[in-house]
Formats: structure tokens, C-alpha cells, sequence
């Protein structure tokens, strides 16, 4: 206990001439004179601003250490809100400092917290309670504050009053701090991301998302990529469904001439038709076009095509030679091409170009043959000759060209 000063022995004193009152005021004094006729309290509180009160009357409030009274039986006592009223018996003697301790217990209720999440951090005021669920707990009577938080939830926080003697109930709510998504896609294999950042492969996909604006999107070789743009909410579930569409390649036009009727052609090593054939919608990008016909070299070319463009390809075939195999009867007869000697029989199969041809072959003492033929591209003509021998009239052999009109 603090030791008086002089201002509290003065004040003392004038309580001593005083008659009136029998209290002094609690303050910072130092104790009175003693009084032979008189006894001194010294009275400890445990709680300040407690009301003291002496035989059922109200004297000031704690810190009150110092009151004068008479020989006699008295009855202290404090009273606080939220404590339970103490009080005491004491016997003062004349002269005598009597030093008397009321220790202030608190009234106490039962508080029964329940969380809508298991092992949530409960606290009441600051202080760490345990995991819910909790037990049913002691509070001092009045109001508190009340915590609940868990990773993953939002922290929430209450205001709960405690009665003198009740159980009170509290219930928190824990909310999610983050939304839901459940993305669904409608191809195996698809990649699916938030905010250009991978986030798994589908079909199906469960994520947690931070409360904002999301761009949600699934993406796969050969289909056009899918996104949306969502909202989502602390708390939400957002289902999300993307239909894979197959990625069409942008397409021009290709037309395809061919000097040739009847010419197979053929784009990518695909039969597309026969010359002459119409426009073809294809594919942008390089393509091999080909042209073929029995008896003509075929005829092949790479082209670009660019999309929604017209392309034009024409293709020039050019035919092959045809063969002419020339049989005649007898041996060493001279053999005749367009009016030209090309050997003496027999003669190998000549290469001739497309087209109308003369054949002719003479020999000493035979009648002189020609014969007219047609050779296609490609094809293989035999010519054969049976010589007749001269007759008698006819003897000399006239050394001139065999023409063939």
C-alpha cells in the first residue's frame, strides 16, 4: 500500500473536527493522526470503481483505502456490474488500523460455440479457445468478442452477450474465400486453362478460384479454342460446358485446264475427274495437280492456293510416239517412210510421231507396194507387205520414188 502524503493527514484531521461525516473520500492521502475514540479501515478492493458501502450505506468507490469509524460491529462490502457482491463483518476497537481485503468474483455464464466448418481456429477476445468443436466454457458476464477462422474460409467475427448463470449459444458461419469452377469439355485430351495458365486436361476439371473476373478456356489440335469470360463470387459454383468445334481450314479455288479431252486429273493423288472438268473448292495451302492420258506424258505441277482466291492451272500434254512395226516377205526390199528410205527389210519397229503416215517398200523384179496408216500417241501399228513378182513386160526395174498421194 502506498504511504500517505501530508495533504491526506491534513484532510485527516478536519474529518477528526468534523462531526458530520463519518467517511473520508478515498484519494492519495496519508493516514490520519490516530484516534483514541475511533478506529481506522483500511479496505482493499480487488476491482476499482467498485461501490463500497459501510452497515448498508454507500461511502464511495474503490480505491477507497481509508475510513474512520466507531467501536463497533460493522458490515463492509463492494459491488461491481459483472461481479458478485462480497461483503464483511469486521470488529473495530478504539485506536485501532483494521486492514480489510474484499476480493470481487466475477459472474460467469456458459458460452456453447458451434461453427459450420470443423477444426475452424476459435478465439474469444483475442484468445485462442480451440478447434471446433469446441466444449461448452465459462465467460465472465457481459459482452465478448468472438472469432472463427479456417484456411481456405473468410474469417468471420461476432459480438455475443453472456448472462449471469445461462448457457448462450453462438453460431458462425464460415464462408468460402474463394468460388468453385467445374469445367466440362465435350473432347478428351483437351487442355484446359485459367487466365492463360494450364490447369489440367479434361474431360472434367475442379478448381478454386480467387472472387474476380476469370477467362476460362480449353483448347486441342484440330479444333477451334474455346473461352469465357466469368464472374465469380466468394461462395460460388460456376459450371462451365465447352462443345469442341472441328477447325476448318480457310479454302480457295482451283481451276484446272487440260490441253487434252479425256485426261484423267488428279490433285493430291486423289481422282478428281475428267478433262475437261469444272472449278475445285480446296484447302488453302500447296497441292500437286497431275494430268494422265494413254498414249501423252503426263503432265504434273505444284500450286499455291490462297485462300478465297481463284487459281488457274493449265497442264499441256504432250503425246508419245507411236510404233510402226513393218513386216514385209522378202528379204532386202527397201523400205519406204514419207517418200524416205529407212533401211532394208527387215527393219527394226520405227518411233513415229501422231498423225498419217506413207509406208512403201520395193525390190528389184516385184510390183511396188505403198500403204497409208494412221498412228495414235502411244500406240503400235503393223504394216505388212506380200510382193508380187513382176510380170514379163515388166522386166526393167525404173529407179524412181514411190510417192503416195
Amino acid at each position: 500500500m502506498k504511504p500517505l502524503c501530508k495533504q491526506s493527514v491534513a484532510m485527516l484531521l478536519l474529518g477528526l473536527l468534523s462531526p458530520a461525516v463519518p467517511l473520508l473520500e478515498a484519494t492519495n492521502t496519508d493516514p490520519p493522526i490516530s484516534d483514541p475514540s475511533h478506529g481506522l479501515l483500511v479496505l482493499e478492493v480487488s476491482e476499482d470503481g467498485a461501490d463500497v458501502y459501510t452497515d448498508n450505506k454507500w461511502v464511495g468507490v474503490s480505491p477507497f483505502p481509508l475510513q474512520r469509524l466507531t467501536p463497533a460491529v460493522h458490515v463492509v462490502g463492494a459491488s461491481k456490474p459483472g461481479f458478485l457482491q462480497e461483503s464483511k463483518t469486521i470488529w473495530i476497537t478504539s485506536g485501532e488500523t483494521l486492514h480489510v481485503a474484499l476480493a470481487l468474483k466475477p459472474l460467469k455464464g456458459i458460452l456453447w460455440v458451434e461453427a459450420s466448418e470443423d477444426s475452424a481456429l476459435v478465439e474469444i477476445d483475442g484468445m485462442r479457445i480451440g478447434l471446433s468443436p469446441v466444449s461448452p466454457f465459462q465467460l465472465v458476464v457481459g459482452e465478448h468478442v468472438l472469432r472463427a477462422r479456417k484456411k481456405r474460409y473468410q474469417t468471420e467475427t461476432m459480438t455475443v452477450r453472456v448472462s449471469s448463470g445461462d448457457t448462450t449459444r453462438a453460431r458462425i458461419e464460415l464462408r468460402p474465400d474463394h468460388g468453385v469452377i467445374l469445367v466440362e469439355v465435350s473432347e478428351e485430351d483437351a487442355e484446359i486453362y485459367v487466365d492463360n495458365r494450364s490447369m489440367g486436361i479434361g474431360p472434367f476439371l475442379r478448381r478454386r478460384l480467387k472472387p474476380g473476373v476469370h477467362v476460362v478456356g480449353a483448347s486441342k489440335p484440330g479444333f477451334l479454342q474455346e473461352s469465357k469470360i466469368i464472374s465469380i463470387a466468394a461462395g460460388d459454383t460456376i459450371r462451365i460446358f465447352f462443345e469442341f468445334q472441328i477447325r476448318r481450314p480457310p479454302k480457295g479455288v482451283l481451276q484446272v485446264e487440260v490441253s487434252e479431252m479425256g485426261a484423267l486429273v488428279e490433285i493430291d493423288g486423289k481422282r478428281k475427274g475428267i478433262s475437261p472438268v469444272d472449278l475445285f473448292v480446296i484447302e488453302a495451302g500447296t497441292h500437286v495437280v497431275v494430268a494422265s492420258k494413254r498414249g501423252y506424258f503426263e503432265s504434273r505441277t505444284r500450286v499455291r492456293v490462297t485462300p478465297r482466291d481463284t487459281m488457274l492451272v493449265a497442264l499441256k500434254l504432250a503425246p508419245r510416239p507411236g510404233i510402226v512395226l513393218i513386216e514385209v516377205s522378202e528379204a532386202s526390199t527397201q523400205v519406204y517412210i514419207d517418200n524416205k528410205q529407212v533401211g532394208m527389210s527387215p527393219v527394226p519397229a520405227y518411233e513415229l510421231a501422231p498423225g498419217v503416215h506413207a509406208i512403201g517398200v520395193r525390190k528389184f523384179g516385184y510390183i511396188e507396194e505403198a500403204k497409208i496408216i494412221a498412228v495414235a500417241p502411244g500406240d503400235t501399228v503393223r504394216v505388212a507387205f506380200e510382193l508380187n513378182l513382176r510380170s514379163s513386160r515388166h522386166e526393167a526395174f525404173i529407179d524412181e520414188e514411190i510417192i503416195v498421194k
